[in-house]
């Protein structure tokens, strides 16, 4: 008999099991602790209701636990077991609200959990030992027995969520924490109450006395929690604690916290019989008479259906057989073994002959079992004839294989001829089953009598273990796991099995996780490991590719978001539409609903996302007769509105709310929003929409204006550059009835800093598209351009005068004419503080017209705009001055345009290579700052001549000089103080500098005359080296070389002798030398090229006085190195990252500061199949690398 297994039975009986997640819920109606609890067993089964419930709990934490790892798998099998795909996104790691039913379990039964253990520590505050017999100590324990399981529900909540609510008291909310607090938090917590609590507890003083513990924590119980706590601290909260837990688990294992001792047999902790056995640290009690919840929807679940008839379990007392889980295959469906690095669960174990747990399980009768796996056929006898189990779906007999496939009747020896193997390819012959507590016949008094071993000493000794290889004591870690693993294999076998220096096995960090998942197979941990080796979203196992990032390390928080009965709204008595689903900003977990929403959207490549209906949200829509929703309030819509802002910020998202309310002047939209909707949805669009719907008239509310023009008119206030843009809805110009009015729609979007949404589809546009591509008008949209009106009042005459100053100090004016006849509209320069004469650019005619001083004047037909660009003729005198045309080597790439030193006197050199072709000069790298050209177009540079100086981009009025001779030139050009005058004097002073032009994938470049330059290498005038990153690419066109750049007809290239792919590709390898032709014109187009596995980072060296390229290893790919001195290398080999180091620890982040790989052993090599940058740190130094 058991002894305290009446408490658990007491305590079911006693009290209500719930599922709820309200960390406040009544358990009793009108009862209080002083006429409720009347004896001594009515206080222990308050005490142990929570044990109860924690116990159920193990099955939903299972799935949770060893459905997303490397070692168990749920496949389809013959139609059954999908269940719309759920066990496979736990196998992908893609998460969706399918998947929300049992992450809701562990979420929802911890908390239950949670709010027990509240329930009874508070009462024991209200309680005293002597009314109910209890000694201080009895009393004191059973207390502290809540605190330390409230731990062990919170260290799950840590592990599968980090940040979660807070609670420690049913009576007294304030002390809670409805919202989210840090992981750092709660572990600190739990550390501090565990402390706390040891000295409280009981010890187990002796071996053989375990059965006096059945649910109770111990000593050694608190302990182990945190050994658990600490052993995987830097994953939960980024701090290393292995100091903490190798001191803690070595106390364990010497005995300080109770006498445990590893069992001789391996069977021994999941037997019938468990309660005895030593190896148990804590244990829920499970009874055939009771419950045995670890059977009932657990481990029942892991072997074949109508497994009663193998077993003779025919009553099956503590649940059905369902064959849910299964062993992740070794073998491909040929039956070729596979090589992945993890999973192969059966593998694992057969690595090391002569385990016994390999053995088919079978019932020995007499409380005894041998075997821990179920495979090929399952024979059993029925009314005196043999027989064999068959598949639940299709008649077959059973022939289970570590395989995944669909072998149906096929003999065992057989197998099938196609490799396709994945979740949806199996039948019930598909993966080894695992039976690790026993399934004893009907007739076996031990029958449904384990207890769940929840923690067991070598989970302990294999914590300690690893704290020890991690810092590099491979021996003491050894012999810990050896005193283990030696009861699993034969005497003889032991030196070829257990590791060194007692045997002859390595033991390295790859074995160790190996160990774990032999040891621990099938008991709700495997996730957990996985995540603190790296390998839970890097690895690659059957079926399972390495993540693309490591979100999935912390399971969503799984909370109902929406409306309930105890949400206070505007009006309660209104029922939501069923066709639209809110948020309720203030319930936990919006906060990180929000943000999940904005991260699915940024990994899909979205960076626009645009929300409707905030009116509806915020205070229901009351314009109407009728309110629409509930209304869920202004602070939670600000709430909401923060999370928005919080998350669109973080992944780059840009965020456009439509039908706000704008209260206040937009106080919330205004400061959260990077766009807001100011008017009436589109509808009809054309004039209607734009002018004439409701003109003049303002609403204090959504939608505040019917027609584009009086909205952005009344808001343009609030608007302005850095500020919140508005946005008049979208365009459909189809709508229109004449050009001018499509020109004004587009005109005033830009000018009042909107956006240009186009709502024409394929079918209407036609030729309307040239409206939309003004590049000189959406150059203020470049620019971030806001402008204004000279008045905010709705159809004055001065709201249709609008201007603005863009970065460079030009002045656009934009002038509407929203009546149905043509007429003169005027704009007062100086009204707008503009003194001189102007430069006049008509942003649509695309033409310079008249300057104009003082009032500029225009006719502008009906429903039309004038938009134009006023420049100052007068130039300011430049800091710089740039080269830019074909001419230079910057072709024209205004952002690459070359450089020239000013000298003492203000005059601007440039001494370099110019090559034949157009040349001028700017004042900025940028088209619209201060040109200076020839008075005449095609004037040699060498003539000089006088300068014309143009402020402004001069497009149809460009003019340049011209370079007649390739060669090395000193240019220089003097500008007058005054800024409006230049001077330009140039002398060839040599030929071209030896130079290579790098063209092909490898540089990103195809035209020689945009190719980056590379001179000689320092000291010589024939070598020119470039080290970079290549990348695999289809055609394998990595590189190609040009003597210099220029017109491909006009150029020279290096190209090699002989190709091999796709008959324009030489295949070249690092560390090989090739010949090279020269080739003017570059007909051919030949390239060299690496193989996809050859690619990485390497150095290439171009030979001008042999004629050769030569290929070479890249020992460091830094593109930004600090540390020089320290001996910290990184390179590219393929996919490869592989980085060296002399400190041990050695970290790698990807550039959004995402750790996607940490080791301490001074040396790794990860896969990075992802184009980008990546930060190596080590011993306080970093390297950038490109790839």
């Amino acid at each position: 008999m058991k002894p305290y297994k009446y408490l658990a039975g007491l305590a079911m009986a006693t009290l209500t099991l719930s599922g709820c997640t309200n960390l406040d819920e009544t358990v009793y109606d009108q009862i209080s602790s002083n006429n409720y609890f009347n004896t001594k067993e009515d206080v222990i089964a308050m005490a142990f209701r929570s044990f109860e419930h924690g116990y159920w709990t193990i099955v939903p934490r299972f799935r949770i636990q060893e459905l997303p790892g490397d070692q168990l798998i749920i496949p389809r099998r013959d139609g059954s077991w999908d269940d719309g795909g759920v066990w496979r996104q736990f196998h992908y790691h893609t998460w969706t609200p399918d998947i929300a039913r049992h992450v809701h379990d562990e979420w929802d039964s911890c908390f239950a959990g949670i709010g027990q253990c509240n329930f009874a520590i508070d009462r024991f505050s209200e309680l005293g030992p002597a009314k109910f017999g209890f000694s201080e100590e009895e009393f004191n324990s059973l207390r502290t027995q809540n605190r330390v399981l409230r731990c062990w529900y919170y260290i799950r909540l840590l592990d599968a969520f980090r940040n979660v609510p807070f609670s420690v008291s049913y009576d007294d909310p304030s002390k809670n924490s409805m919202a989210q607090v840090p992981p750092e938090f709660i572990f600190n917590f739990v550390e501090t109450e565990l402390k706390e609590s040891i000295p409280l507890l009981y010890k187990k003083e002796s071996l053989g006395s375990g059965s006096q513990y059945a649910n109770l924590w111990t000593q050694g119980g608190a302990a182990a929690l945190l050994v658990r706590l600490y052993l995987n601290a830097k994953e939960w909260i980024g701090v290393d604690r292995l100091a903490d837990c190798e001191k803690v688990a070595q106390d364990i294992v010497d005995g300080v916290y109770g006498a445990y001792k590893v069992d001789d047999r391996w069977d021994a902790p999941f037997d019938s019989e468990n309660d005895k056995c030593d190896e148990l640290v804590f244990f829920f009690s499970g009874s055939c008479n009771y419950t045995s919840w670890h059977y009932n929807q657990l481990y029942n679940w892991g072997v074949p259906s109508n497994s009663e008839l193998f077993f003779n379990d025919y009553k099956v007392k503590h649940g059905g057989h369902n064959g849910e889980f299964v062993c992740s295959p070794s073998y491909d469906p040929t039956g070729m073994l596979y090589d992945f690095e993890l999973g192969m669960t059966v593998q694992k174990f057969r690595k090391y002959p002569g385990d016994v747990r390999l053995a088919k399980y079978k019932n020995l009768g007499g409380g005894k079992r041998e075997g821990m796996f179920l495979f090929g056929n399952l024979e059993y006898t029925q009314n005196g004839i043999k027989r064999k189990l068959k598949a639940p779906e299709m008649p077959y007999d059973l022939c289970i294989r570590d395989a995944v496939g669909q072998f149906h009747y096929m003999k065992e020896d057989k197998w099938l001829t196609s490799a396709n193997s994945d979740m949806t390819t199996g039948d019930y012959n598909s993966g080894w089953y695992t039976v690790k507590y026993p399934m004893y016949s009907d007739t076996d008094p031990g029958a449904g009598e384990s207890d769940f071993a929840e923690i067991r000493l070598p989970e302990i000794i294999y914590a300690l273990a690893e704290c020890k290889l991690r810092k590099g004591d491979a021996t003491g870690a050894g012999k810990l796991l050896n005193s283990v693993r030696r009861r699993y294999y034969p005497q003889a076998m032991l030196r070829h099995v257990l590791y060194a220096p007692e045997g002859n096995v390595d033991l390295d960090m790859d074995e160790m996780l190996d160990e774990w998942g032999r040891e621990f197979l099938a008991e709700g941990r495997r996730r957990i490991d996985l995540i603190r080796f790296g390998k839970f979203c890097t690895g690659k196992w059957w079926d399972k590719n390495p993540d693309a990032d490591d979100h999935a390390k912390i399971y969503p928080v799984p909370r109902s978001l929406t409306r309930n009965s105890q949400d206070q709204v505007l009006y309660p008595e209104v029922t939501d539409r069923p066709d639209f689903t809110w948020v309720v900003t203030d319930h936990p977990g919006a906060r990180e609903y929000i943000d999940g929403f904005f991260k699915h959207y940024h990994d899909m490549g979205v960076n626009f996302v645009r929300m409707d209906f905030m009116c509806w949200y915020e205070d229901g829509d009351p314009g109407r007769d009728y309110p629409v929703t509930c209304g869920y309030g202004r602070e939670r819509y600000e709430r909401g509105l923060a999370y928005i802002c919080e998350s669109a910020s973080k992944y780059g998202i840009f965020t456009s709310i439509v039908m706000p309310e704008l209260y206040n002047d937009g106080e919330l939209e205004r400061k959260y929003c990077n766009m807001t909707r100011i008017v009436q949805d589109t509808n009809i669009g054309g004039w209607h929409h734009f002018s004439s719907f409701n003109r003049g008239k303002i609403y204090d509310r959504w939608p505040y204006a019917d027609n584009q023009f009086d909205g952005f008119t009344h808001w343009s206030h609030i608007g302005g550059k850095g500020k919140v843009i508005l946005d008049g809805d979208f365009l459909r110009l189809n709508k229109c009835d004449n050009d001018d009015e499509r020109r004004s729609q587009v005109s005033l979007q830009l000018i009042a800093g909107g956006p240009v949404a186009i709502a024409d589809t394929p079918e209407t546009i036609g030729d309307l598209s040239q409206f939309y591509t003004n590049d000189e008008l959406l150059a203020l949209n470049k620019d971030g351009f806001v402008g204004k009106p000279l008045s905010d009042v709705v159809n004055s005459e001065k709201s249709c005068r609008w201007w603005g100053t863009m970065t460079n100090g030009d002045v656009v004016i934009a002038m509407f004419n929203r009546e149905s006849v043509s007429r003169t509209m005027s704009m007062n320069l100086e009204e707008i503080g503009l003194v001189g004469s102007y430069r006049v650019r008509d942003l649509w005619a695309h033409v310079y017209e008249e300057s104009v001083t003082g009032t500029y004047k225009a006719q502008i037909p009906a429903h039309g705009c004038k938009v134009v660009r006023l420049m100052q003729k007068d130039a300011p005198h430049p800091s710089e001055i740039f080269l830019i045309g074909k001419a230079t080597p910057a072709y024209w790439n205004i952002d690459q345009a070359s450089e020239t030193l000013r000298e003492d006197d203000g005059t601007f050199v440039y001494s370099g290579p110019l090559f034949r072709g157009e040349i001028r000069f700017v004042s900025e790298r940028d088209w619209h700052s201060v040109n200076y050209m020839p008075e005449h177009n095609g004037t040699w540079l060498t003539d000089g001549n006088k300068v014309e100086v143009f402020n402004g981009d001069p497009h149809e009025l460009a003019k340049h000089w011209w370079v007649n001779e390739s060669g090395t030139y000193e240019v220089r050009i003097k500008v007058s103080a005054s800024g409006n005058m230049a001077s330009v004097s140039a002398i060839r002073i040599g030929d071209l500098p030896p130079m290579v032009t790098l063209l092909g994938a490898a540089s990103g470049f195809w035209e020689s005359a945009y190719a980056p330059v590379i001179y000689p290498q320092e000291g010589s005038s024939d070598i020119f080296v470039w080290e970079g990153a290549v990348k695999p690419t289809a055609d394998r066109k990595h590189f190609k070389f040009a003597a210099s750049p220029g017109e491909p007809a006009e150029t020279t290239f290096m190209i090699p002798e002989t190709v091999d792919y796709n008959g324009n590709v030489k295949t070249v390898k690092l560390g090989e030398t090739y010949k090279y032709c020269e080739e003017t014109g570059g007909g051919s187009d030949h390239f060299w090229g690496f193989a996809p596995l050859d690619c990485g980072h390497c150095k290439v060296i171009v030979n001008k006085s042999d004629k050769t390229v030569s290929f070479l290893d890249r020992h460091t790919s830094a593109i930004c190195q600090t540390g020089v001195d320290f001996a910290l290398k990184a390179y590219f080999r393929g996919e490869n990252l592989i980085v060296e180091s002399v400190d041990e620890e050695v970290e790698v982040y990807d550039l959004s500061g995402r750790c996607i790989v940490r080791t301490d052993t001074g040396w790794l090599s990860v896969n990075c199949p992802s184009s980008g940058i990546y930060i190596v740190h080590s011993g306080g130094h970093t390297l950038k690398l490109v790839k």
